[in-house]
């Protein structure tokens, strides 16, 4: 079975992972995507900025390998700073809306740390398309 590495045009050489992994029978992985640009700088230093931010680094990925965020069916968040989260929820809300519209899979969000000192949240999910098949896997940290 062979795989097809997803790197969406423009962006900075992942060190040590993928972005995306399509496989042959179309299950996209996404890797992990933090709050950072394409070129792996942080313009934003707030929950939201971050989110906003690591939302559409899954959604570019998502997109490279032909899909739509319609196509996510699961998405698990982990955040950092629970209270952070908690006071943010409604701005977070509307910043989710105008990255992936109203499709809204399932979703759960257990505290963690990131690898990435800057980094306020990541998360990570799952997904399906048919014709062809084009989600299992989407991960993000933002």
């Amino acid at each position: 079975m062979s795989h097809q590495v997803i790197q969406p045009e423009g962006w900075a050489p992942a060190k040590g992972y993928a972005n995306g992994m399509l496989s042959a029978d179309g299950h996209l992985f996404v890797g992990g995507q933090i709050g950072w640009t394409a070129q792996q700088k942080f313009e934003a230093h707030d929950f939201i900025g971050q989110m906003k931010q690591a939302l559409m680094n899954i959604r570019d990925v998502v997109e490279t390998a032909g899909g739509t965020p319609d196509d996510i069916m699961r998405l698990t968040w982990y955040v950092t700073d629970k209270a952070e989260y908690l006071a943010a929820q409604a701005e977070g809300g509307r910043a989710y809306r105008e990255v992936m519209g109203r499709h809204f899979p399932a979703r759960m969000k257990p505290r963690s740390r990131s690898r990435q000192p800057q980094s306020l949240q990541s998360a990570s999910g799952e997904g399906q398309g048919q014709p062809p098949p084009i989600w299992q896997t989407v991960s993000r940290q933002c």
